[in-house]
């Protein structure tokens, strides 16, 4: 039988997960130079296809309690007893990173037209991966936490398509940018809430694109 004599090289720096939650994060890699060539602030076409790729995500890695997206990032949370991929890092993010990936390029490529501007953007969608553990306690203050840090975002960005980057940027706060888009007619709270605030879902409730925002909401997720 043939033995592999760099099996051990492979093996020195495999770490895997403990604690009580797998948590991982992807993001879309060159994100900001594909999103740059859609309809702004919001594109149908790009987030309903990142959308569809967290769902199929949550069918893919088995017992997923919670998960959440926005704009092109996605985390996923699941109990580490589930030992999937002997929770090991490197297995999860290569896996996922390339299963994220396949799935956004076909969703993507179902909706676009040919000789489109999306065409352009084809061969440039791809995700990165990181995986961390976190305590039962600390998984709805993550999940929070990037909730709070994608609405800046979309504040920013939806701002700056409308005025000029240095009022924007005087604009320090979210309370201060959402008035600003207020004063200018172009409410954040009137644009579609799968976009503007993301889509959660729950082992408890499943998938639920009109959340809004849920910062301050008490969320069961198991």
């Amino acid at each position: 039988m043939y033995s592999n004599p760099f099996k051990s090289h492979e093996r020195e720096h495999e770490l895997r997960l403990s604690g009580d939650y797998v948590t991982v994060r992807l993001d879309m890699e060159n994100g900001k130079h594909v999103c740059k060539q859609h309809v702004q602030p919001y594109d149908s076409v790009f987030l309903d296809s990142v959308i569809d790729t967290f769902r199929a995500l949550i069918k893919f890695v088995p017992g997923v309690i919670v998960g959440y997206v926005n704009s092109d990032e996605i985390s996923l949370v699941w109990p580490t007893s589930r030992n999937w991929q002997e929770n090991r890092i490197l297995k999860i993010c290569s896996i996922l990173a390339s299963y994220a990936g396949k799935e956004l390029n076909n969703h993507y490529r179902s909706r676009i037209t040919p000789g489109s501007v999306y065409t352009s953007t084809m061969d440039h969608l791809y995700f990165d991966c990181r995986a961390f553990s976190l305590s039962f306690h600390e998984v709805l203050p993550y999940i929070k936490s990037r909730q709070n840090c994608i609405i800046y975002g979309n504040l920013h960005w939806k701002a700056k398509q409308f005025l000029p980057d240095q009022v924007v940027q005087r604009h320090k706060t979210e309370k201060d940018k959402i008035l600003l888009l207020k004063s200018i007619n172009q409410d954040f709270e009137n644009d579609p809430k799968r976009f503007s605030y993301g889509v959660i879902y729950t082992l408890a409730h499943g998938f639920d694109p009109e959340i809004g925002d849920f910062r301050q909401k008490e969320i069961m997720f198991n």
